[in-house]
């Protein structure tokens, strides 16, 4: 039997948290705004689900999720160089 988990992050502001995901080098695969604010990023074979959520404060979340990769230490020297560029900088 395969089975696939698809994580569901929840965040305060839709748009915010794709631009977050896209400066990191995902690509927004899908998004709406009505009924519920929902969006999905994906990166390779990463794929986050994000849902619009008021008054969410991620200081009091424990929310989480655990991706699998082969290789961490090339994608964390990624996004860690995005990172000391400035996210979302055209730089």
């Amino acid at each position: 039997m395969k089975a696939v988990t698809i994580p569901l992050l929840p965040c305060a502001d839709i748009g915010e948290a794709v631009s977050f995901y896209e400066a990191l080098g995902f690509r927004r695969t899908y998004g709406q705004v009505k009924p519920n604010p929902y969006a999905v990023v994906e990166l390779g074979e990463i794929g986050i689900h994000l849902f619009g959520f008021d008054g969410f404060d991620p200081a009091e979340s424990y929310g989480s999720t655990v991706i699998l990769v082969d290789d961490p230490d090339t994608l964390y020297a990624d996004f860690a160089a995005v990172s000391r560029h400035g996210l979302g900088s055209s730089s």
